[in-house]
């Protein structure tokens, strides 16, 4: 297993030293009060910065001044991120954003030549992390790509630390529909092994957030045995667009053949039952961006 702790105070002062020189930022204070509502941003951001791994400079310069745009109209207070280049990437879409957050993970997952991939995870919030790392799956009966991230993050006035993954499974890009799928299978029972782990008999239950792309739907019939994300509700977590109509989540407008579907989530645990919704304004991305706004002491 490759974990990659949260980063030493030095390579923090780094980090930080580079985002000011950047863009004049300064360095996160103390953690803020907790709002009234926890806000939760979720977005596959298609080869960032660019829309593709070949983007010319000025191409790359337009999406991240679209994406920051999006970023410093919603103000999250945790971002997860797929398809993002780097870490640098991500800290200077923070530093255009406007956001005050710290970058808890971002990943560092290999293709298949061996080479750093330009669709990487990450996680970033305002408050401080106790524990970060990345995974990449392991080679199981179907060999899924990427892996996931995680973040256990710290909050105000919570007596409880918050648990928080980002994921990006499988595509359906290929002819093998059925292979696809056992990926993101195989995918999802590695995570779900990390799960349980986090449930000891002694303690309350833990507050867990997954977000990210699926590249599934609940509606999807190309597989109907696929069991991804049935797998998150048999665990016992929620899916706050449980009762939103499926025009009202298309998370990936109809591309490649597609129709319109849903593949971007969140699934919640001693959180509550918020809804989510989808930002349907922004062209940033082929996918678009989603958000879910947890109450300040949610019912378990």
């Amino acid at each position: 297993m490759w974990r990659v702790i949260v980063r030493s105070a030095a390579s923090w002062l780094l980090a930080a030293a580079w985002l000011a020189a950047r863009a004049g930022a300064q360095s996160p204070g103390p953690p803020p009060a907790l709002p009234a509502d926890l806000r939760l941003l979720s977005w596959n951001l298609q080869w960032f910065p660019g829309r593709s791994p070949t983007a010319p400079l000025d191409a790359q310069d337009a999406h991240l001044r679209e994406v920051a745009a999006v970023l410093r109209t919603v103000q999250p207070d945790i971002l997860f991120l797929q398809e993002v280049k780097s870490e640098a990437a991500v800290a200077e879409l923070l530093a255009a954003a406007g956001l005050r957050h710290s970058i808890h993970i971002t990943s560092r997952f290999k293709d298949t030549n061996g080479l750093l991939s330009g669709q990487q995870l990450a996680i970033t919030s305002r408050f401080p992390a106790t524990e970060a790392w990345q995974e990449p799956w392991k080679s199981g009966w179907a060999g899924p790509p990427r892996g996931l991230v995680y973040a256990r993050l710290r909050l105000p006035g919570q007596p409880a630390s918050l648990h928080t993954y980002s994921v990006h499974l499988k595509s359906n890009l290929g002819a093998d529909r059925f292979l696809n799928a056992a990926k993101r299978e195989d995918a999802t029972e590695q995570l779900a092994a990390h799960l349980q782990s986090l449930t000891h008999p002694d303690s309350p239950p833990p507050a867990i957030v997954i977000a990210g792309d699926f590249n599934t739907s609940f509606e999807q019939t190309t597989v109907p045995s696929e069991h991804t994300l049935t797998r998150f509700l048999n665990l016992g977590f929620f899916w706050p667009f449980e009762g939103v109509p499926p025009a009202d989540r298309i998370t990936l407008p109809a591309t490649n053949g597609l129709p319109d579907v849903c593949f971007d989530h969140f699934f919640l645990k001693g959180l509550g039952r918020p809804v989510a919704r989808v930002i349907t304004q922004s062209q940033a991305s082929d996918h678009r961006p989603i958000v879910v706004e947890i109450p300040r002491n949610p019912a378990r």
